[in-house]
């Protein structure tokens, strides 16, 4: 598995495959999934005041947005605003297993809910203990699995929790290469391109 922290304009991933974790009380979103929203005209803030998504723990939905031609799957992280590493892993091997089900092999994270900065280590071994066990018994799929961590002004943070957790976990991370990538010349074109 490739797992890219691309610091770069959410505008540069259009369009794409998405995938965000969204806390019950996350209202509005802000960050890059606040941006997503905006510019998706409201529809995951539309979704979470409906009630068609809710966000409680396990929860799971796709979306495809016609007008940005891009999927966006969600999934619920329950009530905590900063969720525990438990929900962070069980979170994460749940949205990798569904994307490698989809058949999807290039997808965007945003990770503002299931990230913290680049002090929450703890957070991203949660994280990364998740990515590695959804690729277990799918080594085929796993290997060929790109995720590309999107963000704009916390990409440098993300990378570094993610380093620090990549040495924490050692020899386990091996199946996981990590990445930093910096604006929009390091994205291919072709990479964004979603299957109907």
């Amino acid at each position: 598995m490739r797992l890219e922290v691309v610091r770069a304009s959410m505008d540069d991933f259009f369009p794409g495959v998405f995938v965000i974790g969204v806390g019950t009380k996350l209202r509005p979103p802000q960050g890059e999934s606040g941006l997503l929203d905006w510019r998706l005209g409201g529809a995951l803030s539309t979704m979470v005041r409906k009630r068609l998504f809710e966000g409680n723990e396990g929860e799971k939905m796709l979306y495809w947005n016609r007008r940005r031609r891009s999927k966006i799957y969600f999934f619920g992280t329950g009530a905590a605003s900063r969720p525990a590493g438990n929900t962070v892993a069980s979170c994460a091997e749940n949205m990798v297993k569904v994307l490698l089900n989809a058949g999807e092999c290039e997808v965007v994270l945003l990770p503002q809910h299931l990230l913290g900065s680049e002090e929450d280590v703890e957070r991203a071994v949660a994280f990364l203990s998740g990515l590695l066990g959804a690729g277990k018994g799918k080594p085929d799929l796993f290997d060929e699995f790109r995720l590309f961590i999107a963000g704009d002004t916390g990409a440098q943070s993300h990378y570094e929790a993610l380093r620090k957790a990549m040495l924490r976990k050692g020899k386990n991370a091996e199946p996981v290469e990590l990445v930093y990538s910096e604006g929009a010349q390091a994205l291919q074109p072709s990479r964004f391109v979603v299957n109907h």
